[in-house]
């Protein structure tokens, strides 16, 4: 706004610079005489045209350039919106698949139809699947090492590993064993998705 009043006093400036000018040079006083009068339409026009034609060119081109910069904002943050939807569905997508890969591993153990060894298999595997997660998937939900969640997830893995050799040798366990170990992947898995409902709000 204050551009603009600045161009209007710039113009009012100019304008009174070259009436001032013409009157000085070519008259007294005003003329009664029509061609004089037309002598100081195309005088006045001559000077204020150029003039005038440059103030448009600035005005245009300072709208041009926020028009453009309004655009560049609106396509950067469709861009941004667009990762963090990418990124919610990737930390979605692992959540689901840590619960799976730890149902997997201590659901059926619950059930002693089945054997041993076959019962082992999926703990073996959800045991590699936190290894992996706490080398490679802390990254994706903006975990560091000392926190809470992460700890959590070493607590889970240390508490699997024991069940696991507890498991498969003829120690005996108990059924609490394996619920202290759902109640645990359970409180994992809402802090995950706790995270990922925080980080999509905080850039919503």
């Amino acid at each position: 706004m204050k551009k603009y009043i600045l161009i209007v006093i710039i113009l009012l400036v100019a304008a009174s610079i070259v009436l001032g000018l013409y009157w000085m040079v070519f008259h007294e006083g005003f003329s009664y005489n029509s061609a004089d009068w037309g002598n100081f339409g195309s005088y006045f026009n001559g000077l204020l045209m150029p003039i005038l034609t440059f103030v448009n060119i600035i005005v245009f081109v300072s709208i041009s350039m926020k028009l453009s910069a309004l655009d560049d904002k609106r396509a950067e943050k469709e861009v941004e919106g667009q990762k963090n939807l990418m990124l919610m569905q990737f930390r979605k997508k692992e959540i689901d698949n840590f619960e799976r890969v730890l149902n997997e591993a201590l659901i059926p153990s619950l059930q002693f139809v089945i054997s041993k060894e076959v019962l082992a298999r999926p703990i073996v595997l959800a045991d590699m699947y936190l290894h992996s997660f706490l080398k490679s998937k802390l990254s994706l939900f903006n975990l560091t090492e000392d926190s809470e969640t992460t700890q959590s997830v070493s607590k889970l893995k240390c508490k699997l590993s024991n069940y696991h050799t507890k498991f498969v040798s003829d120690e005996k366990f108990v059924r609490d064993d394996i619920m202290g170990l759902l109640e645990l992947k359970s409180s994992i898995i809402s802090n995950l998705q706790k995270i990922t409902i925080e980080d999509f709000g905080k850039e919503a």
